[in-house]
């Protein structure tokens, strides 16, 4: 299913480690709406399958090769999940630098070298750092979404090309075991960026813990907590969410502390 053209530009900044990246502009054309794969519904049950079959191919006949700008094609789009309003925030599901091993790689499954992590605060504004794994890092971006919910629960959010320029800068003074997010603010009256460790593991529950590990780590090196007072600020604070459930074999966990809890720092 598809919409037309809701976003015209969005300019951004975005920075990275080892690997720095500056995502300055996004400029997503959104024209399609999840793909319903019936192979790709992780969550659901039978039933709920069967459904999602079937609407994928009631959308397609009523869509037809309809031309974005046909206003029947328009139309049928606002019925699409009315009465919802889907806020748009654009990001790129996967942004990554090769990994370590030599060899083909799908990229689905993410990893220490970032790839298909599917974090929606890596979207305009958000600074990413990512561990360089080979010489001339090898970075690559894509999967672009205007919006998508933690879980990314049925393999789709609002999948949609897009327009992307970013910006590198290498720092080689410190080591990084995994992707780390230093995230944009959404409300300006209301702060919400926040730092994010980011790790990914075959089992959701060990990749909460290394996530939950590494921020204890960021709190004893950069603002001076025992491990045990880091450990119960992060129960009282850090916002702990499964980011994709969906890119097999691995989940993806985001730990957060939102800045303004903290004395403001700079990493790196």
């Amino acid at each position: 299913m598809r919409v037309d053209s809701l976003i015209d530009q969005v300019v951004a900044k975005f920075i990275g480690t080892k690997h720095e990246r500056d995502l300055k502009v996004i400029q997503p054309l959104v024209n399609k709406v999840n793909a319903l794969a019936p192979e790709f519904e992780k969550l659901s049950d039978a039933e709920l399958l069967e459904k999602t079959i079937q609407l994928r191919a009631q959308v397609q006949a009523k869509l037809g090769d309809l031309p974005l700008e046909d206003p029947q094609f328009k139309e049928l789009c606002k019925e699409a999940l009315a009465p919802a309003l889907v806020p748009l925030r654009p990001f790129c599901g996967v942004m990554g630098v090769a990994p370590a091993e030599p060899g083909e790689f799908r990229t689905r499954p993410p990893g220490i070298f970032g790839g298909n992590m599917d974090v929606r605060e890596l979207c305009a504004g958000a600074k990413l750092y990512l561990p360089v794994l080979n010489p001339g890092a090898l970075f690559s971006a894509g999967d672009a979404h205007a919006a998508q919910g933690d879980g990314e629960v049925c393999i789709n959010g609002i999948e949609c090309p897009a327009d992307v320029t970013v910006r590198f800068q290498l720092h080689k003074s410190r080591d990084l075991s995994a992707p780390l997010i230093e995230s944009a603010s959404r409300n300006e009256t209301h702060p919400t960026d926040a730092w994010i460790a980011i790790e990914s593991a075959t089992d959701a529950i060990a990749a909460a813990r290394a996530a939950t590990s590494r921020m204890i780590d960021l709190l004893i090196e950069h603002w001076g907590f025992s491990d045990v007072h880091s450990y119960l600020l992060c129960s009282m604070v850090m916002n702990l969410r499964l980011s994709q459930v969906v890119n097999e074999p691995m989940f993806t966990v985001s730990a957060a502390i939102p800045k303004h809890v903290l004395p403001a720092r700079k990493l790196f």
